[in-house]
């Protein structure tokens, strides 16, 4: 068994938590502690506030979603001044390793590993999720995450997307009619965005 410190790193908060994992499997999950990224000037800020609530010095382990394209650079939130450097994280939270996700591409690894009593159908029928095939995962928080887990026989495949960052693309003519309503509110939503820059 092994403690590790297991994160969700939003634009809005970054939450903590302890988890002790075996063979890939997470035994015991710790409750979780939420630091909103406004009152810190980092994620070392944010982590360094954990172990201060925490009490204890914690686990030089930590997998860590994060709410933006983990592609080895820098990632960038729209919504908050925070940088994470996937080259120096684990010098900057003192860890012996550090596993970065992408957040929703974390929630579809976890749809897979989870068993089905987890799971509450929300519409549709109630039916297990497939043995082989696509699922999509996907949920509002700041913006909209989405994943897709492919199930296949050589073990399952996680595609990560940044499904909030897709443009409107009109096709019908009701759908024009709706692109001339929110046209103002697009330009307003853009300018107030240059000028946070």
């Amino acid at each position: 068994m092994t403690r590790i410190v297991v994160g969700d790193i939003g634009g809005t908060n970054a939450r903590f938590a302890l988890a002790e994992v075996a063979e890939g499997r997470v035994l015991a999950l710790g409750g979780p502690a939420i630091f909103p990224t406004a009152k810190h000037a980092g994620l070392a800020s944010a982590w360094k506030a954990y172990g201060e609530v925490i009490g204890e010095p914690l686990p030089r382990l930590a997998a860590l979603g994060i709410a933006g394209p983990v592609t080895g650079g820098p990632v960038r939130f729209l919504n908050s001044h925070w940088v994470v450097e996937p080259g120096t994280i684990e010098r900057d939270l003192g860890l012996d390793h550090a596993l970065l996700l992408n957040d929703f591409g974390a929630m579809a690894h976890a749809v897979h590993a989870l068993d089905p009593h987890h799971f509450a159908p929300v519409c549709g029928p109630d039916v297990p999720l497939p043995e082989r095939g696509a699922i999509s995962v996907l949920g509002p928080g700041t913006g909209l995450g989405v994943a897709v887990l492919q199930r296949t026989d050589a073990g399952p495949v996680i595609l990560e997307t940044e499904g909030s960052h897709i443009h409107f693309a009109p096709l019908k003519r009701a759908d024009f009619g709706r692109a001339d309503r929110l046209r103002p509110r697009a330009r307003r939503d853009r300018a107030c965005a240059r000028s946070r820059r």
